[in-house]
């Protein structure tokens, strides 16, 4: 008895950290999930997920490729449709579970607006405010200007705010 409960704090635990991922085209977005473990548990979560609208469903099997054992959803996404990052808030608790973070990459030209960098996607001109991992504006002159592929993920506590898909704050992990 004392095995599996200390083996679930220590799945608690390693679900509780945010996961390094590198999110390799634009046209994705992994969602990692607290909770999904098994097929059986994503069933609920894939079901609420399926419904928003800016799938590309022709990737994978209806547009997400769900990996129980990494506790993530990899969402295909069309290009020139902006992703609700509240719609798939809202799926993932719909369906019992917690969303830790989105991982996804952003390609597009940065701009300083204000005490803020701001860059339009590309493929979908959806705007994110790019910031650090304390949540202060990103502080990298050298790339406003010029086109650079940006590696972020927005953490639950940004997540659980958005109320639609305009101008979410992405922690900015890397740059190429």
């Amino acid at each position: 008895m004392k095995t599996i409960a200390m083996l679930f704090g220590v799945m608690s635990l390693a679900c509780s950290t945010l996961m390094a991922v590198e999110v390799q085209s634009p046209s994705q977005a992994v969602v990692e999930v607290k909770g999904i473990v098994c097929s059986f548990c994503a069933y609920g979560a894939r079901k609420n997920l399926s419904k928003v609208d800016f799938l590309d469903r022709n990737q994978f099997k209806d547009g997400l490729l769900m990996e129980t054992e990494k506790g993530s959803i990899t969402m295909a996404l069309e290009k020139d449709k902006p992703v609700d990052l509240s719609q798939v808030y809202k799926a993932i608790k719909k369906g019992g579970y917690e969303i830790l973070a989105v991982h996804l990459r952003l390609v597009g030209i940065p701009e300083k607006r204000k005490e803020a960098v701001v860059l339009t996607n590309r493929y979908n001109g959806q705007e994110f405010s790019l910031v650090n991992e304390k949540g202060q504006p990103w502080d990298a002159e050298e790339y406003v200007g010029k086109e650079v592929s940006v590696q972020g993920v927005i953490p639950e506590a940004v997540l659980s705010k958005a109320k639609s898909a305009k101008n979410i704050s992405v922690q900015v992990k890397a740059v190429q």
